[in-house]
């Protein structure tokens, strides 16, 4: 395990109730990462909510605040303020090839990726959804769009309407065994 992770786990887990993390809200990706990374790590921590990741980093930064599950360009843009301790995704980011991903750190079951997708509203039409989604794969693969999601710290990835349905299928799933292994409530 990367030094700076396993001494935060080491001393979440000395210190129940101790250790506080940054949050932007349930329901997004960091803050299932960060339940997932409590949860695995076997940490009792208290939350702490921010209106966005910048207000998050300032505490992190100050030492207000023990740790967040921050997108790789706030942590890129805070690096040498703050200690990047591993990346939630399986693979390394490219823009962080140093940092070990969470799983490579100790924690081998960990991983949390960030995606985003399309949506459109229910109920509309097959068609449309194919015509709509071929021209946003001629995007997504273009080139120029590449650049600016690696810019942006993410991986251009296409699929089809399908794969993303069965993608969220899965993910709700394994949120909802995050939640019910973390004990959380609905709020």
């Amino acid at each position: 395990m990367a030094p700076g992770l396993r001494e935060l786990i080491a001393h979440g887990r000395a210190n129940p109730g101790k250790l506080s993390y940054a949050t932007l809200g349930a329901g997004q990706i960091p803050y299932w990462g960060v339940v997932l990374f409590n949860s695995m790590a076997g940490l009792q921590a208290v939350e702490v909510q921010y209106k966005g990741p910048g207000d998050a980093m300032l505490d992190i930064i100050a030492g207000r605040v023990d740790y967040f599950v921050a997108p790789v360009v706030t942590a890129l843009g805070s690096k040498d303020k703050a200690r990047v301790l591993g990346v939630t995704a399986q693979t390394r980011s490219d823009m962080l090839p140093d940092v070990p991903t969470i799983a490579e750190a100790g924690l081998p079951a960990y991983d949390m990726p960030a995606w985003r997708s399309i949506m459109g509203p229910a109920g509309m039409s097959a068609d449309l959804v194919q015509v709509l989604n071929r021209g946003i794969v001629r995007a997504v693969e273009s080139p120029d769009m590449r650049e600016r999601f690696a810019k942006a710290g993410s991986v251009a990835m296409s699929s089809t309407p399908e794969a993303l349905r069965k993608r969220y299928e899965h993910w709700m799933e394994v949120f909802g065994r995050i939640a019910s292994e973390a004990k959380l409530q609905p709020q």
